[in-house]
């Protein structure tokens, strides 16, 4: 089915180009990645989100197993390794209506947050296969620079995110979460989906945190869920740079697969979860006066996007 985003005025102001249609986001597989960053085809590394009582006065500490985690290889870059193999491995999924455009769904979010990322540029390498698109982000210089000057508060602040992760998801529905496992940073559940953005059939990979509920929908990302962690906002000035660079890359992210929540824990400076609030996707572009107006670029990201695709890429 083909929606437009909903409840929202999709006239781009000064401009007579509406939202381009962007097709409610289909599943169609999944899979794993090890702790050693072995491509497995299953689900095997699913979670499920397992609540708190409460959502405020909370003390999750982030900083536990930090010593002992097992981290990523920022320079063991991997390009489209593990969505080609998942194409491999599924070509009756993909045969029959071969998509335009294949990548993952960062691309997709890195695109739409552009205007509002003044400080990071990009690369993206396109290779034409068999009338397929497929794209790929690479890292940059500044990327290299930003890993050289990484401090151990840096390592530590990203792995909250993903401690985080722990205290809320369990690998079953009937299981409670174990803060107290060890870490592995390699970790990841990935599902694939298809969608058009106006007549482009798009197939991408997105790494999802886990699902809400006990049982997947067939086809349906809707209640796959996103989990970040964000400092405690004081001052107005916090609260308007969160709604204009952090929460609209969290709505791009969520968009772009479908998802329609995200849980949102909010820590103090030492990594410790204070509270939880829950986003609801459709209303983010309408949590405050700074996203309503600079929704109408998010719009125009999509157009010029589908333009350069159209004039550029496509032959």
């Amino acid at each position: 089915m083909a929606v437009r985003l909903p409840h929202f005025d999709t006239t781009i102001p000064g401009h007579s180009v509406n939202f381009p249609l962007y097709q409610q986001p289909v599943e169609i597989g999944n899979f794993s990645i090890d702790g050693s960053r072995n491509y497995c085809p299953d689900p095997h590394n699913l979670k499920y989100l397992h609540l708190p009582p409460s959502t405020r006065n909370l003390q999750l500490d982030l900083n536990r197993g930090f010593e002992n985690a097992i981290k990523k290889d920022f320079y063991n870059f991997e390009r489209l390794d593990s969505i080609i193999k998942w194409i491999a491995l599924n070509k009756e999924s993909v045969q029959t209506r071969p998509p335009n455009f294949v990548f993952y769904r960062g691309l997709m979010t890195t695109l739409l947050c552009t205007p509002y990322e003044k400080k990071e540029p990009w690369c993206i390498g396109a290779t034409l296969f068999r009338n397929t698109i497929y794209l790929c982000k690479f890292p940059t210089e500044y990327d290299f620079r930003q890993q050289e000057r990484r401090t151990e508060r840096d390592e530590r602040m990203a792995f909250w995110g993903l401690k985080f992760e722990q205290y809320l998801m369990a690998g079953s529905p009937t299981e409670e979460p174990n803060p107290e496992t060890q870490l592995n940073q390699n970790e990841e559940y990935c599902i694939v989906v298809k969608t058009r953005l106006n007549g482009h059939k798009i197939v991408m990979a997105a790494e999802v945190d886990g699902l809400e509920g006990s049982s997947r929908h067939p086809g349906s990302t809707s209640n796959y869920i996103e989990l970040k962690t964000t400092r405690l906002i004081t001052t107005d000035v916090q609260d308007y740079n969160f709604c204009k660079y952090k929460l609209i890359k969290w709505w791009s992210q969520s968009f772009t697969v479908g998802i329609k929540r995200i849980y949102a824990g909010f820590r103090d400076d030492e990594g410790i979860v204070r509270s939880l609030r829950v986003y609801d996707i459709k209303s983010i572009p309408h949590f405050s006066e700074v996203i309503y107006h600079v929704k109408s670029h998010l719009f125009e990201v999509f157009n010029i996007l589908h333009l350069y695709i159209t004039c550029h890429l496509y032959i």
